[in-house]
């Protein structure tokens, strides 16, 4: 996808296989370029998801991290230009 002649880049990421430490590589995360990063990945889960070096690229790339671990389900409303995230029941 990255060597590919159409853009990646978006608002928001779902980050892949629940933030693995092979997901999310620094290039891939360079083309997308997103503000807000979404994880799934179960409470405890017995993999250690998301890994410690997922979490830091997404840090220092200054992208907002959400986490369905620590929030719970997270809901996305869009009307095809602006994005809304909700993890509040709404």
């Amino acid at each position: 996808m990255v060597n590919g002649s159409i853009p990646i880049n978006a608002h928001v990421l779902h980050v892949g296989h629940h933030g693995s430490r092979t997901s999310t590589t620094q290039n891939f995360l360079n083309a997308v370029n997103p503000r807000v990063a979404i994880i799934s990945a179960g409470r405890n889960n017995q993999h250690g998801h998301p890994h410690t070096e997922v979490l830091e690229r997404l840090a220092n790339a200054g992208v907002r991290v959400l986490r369905t671990d620590e929030l719970g389900s997270i809901r996305m409303f869009t009307d095809g230009d602006d994005v809304w995230l909700c993890n509040c029941g709404c």
